[in-house]
């Protein structure tokens, strides 16, 4: 559970616990409302910070806690760079939100959805002997791989993905685990492509083929990409003859590009 310092005026804090609850009713989360940040040598695991003046934000960073600016008409004279995060409105501070500022800031692997059977989160070095089964497995279909075809390092190939797809796009490539196990069984995912569209696709290990799961991951990460990501324009590149991935696509209501 995060625990949620406000440190602002009450009536501004009031308001953006207001919209929170109204939203989020069923989110367990603390908040600590006060004008001042505490004066105290511990705080509580998985603690975040809403500051909106700057010498709460560097209290904040010399505490240790993830941090998130809040402007707004009356702070205008605070420079608030000191955190890469900052809102504008209360309707800002969204679960997801929250569990992003907190793992980014501790360089931990995002989880971004849940399905029946299945989880997806952001890929970790861990991950690599599971993707270089799918190569293997996909030496003759590039669309189905992680790595780029004739890659001459894949393992810092992936080390640089993580450090650098994430934070800059806000959205990639995620693995697919099982629930009951977190085995690793596929990649799904988005990548920029041309004119401002994104690319969803997909790609499941040959002997978790044929038992659902493209069809399970599929409508929520498209929901998760329209509704959390912002992502307006998404389309599918597949084969002409991968009949099931274009009946799936269509199904989502896809645009589908033809790929060689």
């Amino acid at each position: 559970m995060f625990t949620l310092y406000l440190i602002m005026d009450k009536i501004r804090a009031n308001n953006i616990t207001r919209h929170f609850f109204s939203d989020y009713p069923n989110y367990t989360i603390n908040f600590v409302i006060s004008k001042d940040f505490p004066e105290k040598n511990t705080f509580p695991d998985f603690s975040l910070a809403v500051c909106d003046c700057d010498r709460n934000l560097l209290k904040a960073r010399h505490a240790g806690i993830p941090s998130i600016a809040f402007s707004h008409e009356n702070n205008r004279h605070e420079s608030l760079m000191g955190t890469p995060w900052l809102i504008l409105d209360p309707e800002s501070i969204t679960p997801f939100f929250l569990e992003k500022v907190y793992h980014r800031s501790f360089h931990l692997p995002l989880s971004v959805l849940e399905s029946a059977r299945c989880f997806l989160r952001e890929l970790t070095m861990n991950d690599f002997p599971g993707l270089s089964v799918l190569q293997e497995e996909n030496k003759d279909n590039p669309s189905g791989c992680f790595f780029p075809e004739n890659c001459p390092d894949c393992k810092q190939f992936l080390s640089d993905y993580i450090n650098h797809q994430y934070n800059f796009y806000d959205y990639g490539i995620y693995g697919i685990f099982l629930k009951n196990t977190e085995e690793f069984i596929g990649i799904a995912g988005f990548s920029p492509c041309e004119n401002g569209q994104t690319q969803v696709g997909y790609s499941i290990q040959k002997r978790w083929q044929n038992q659902g799961f493209s069809s399970e991951i599929l409508p929520p990460l498209l929901a998760f990409g329209k509704n959390e990501l912002g992502l307006s324009h998404i389309v599918a590149r597949i084969r002409e003859d991968n009949i099931f991935s274009i009946r799936l696509a269509r199904k989502c209501h896809l645009e589908i590009l033809r790929s060689d």
